[in-house]
């Protein structure tokens, strides 16, 4: 139970940062354009949070990003 309840503060701190890095880089930088920001909200909604499962119990987190093309050659 404990190893769980860390895993997910990991998580919640990772985004943390994350948005927190997202937040001053925008203060700092000039606007990107409309469709860079569209493009990277389009990769960023595509991500799958996968967990894998070793036989020693250890868990991997990996974001995986398929789009229609991986999609097709992976069938």
């Amino acid at each position: 139970m404990m190893s769980s309840m860390n895993e997910t503060n990991r998580v919640l701190l990772r985004g943390f940062l994350i948005q927190a890095m997202v937040s001053i880089t925008r203060l700092l930088c000039e606007s990107a354009s409309s469709a860079a920001t569209n493009f990277m909200t389009d990769a960023m909604q595509k991500l799958i949070p996968t967990v894998i499962r070793r036989k020693d119990g250890e868990r991997r987190f990996v974001l995986y990003y398929f789009n229609r093309l991986n999609e097709t050659i992976l069938g």
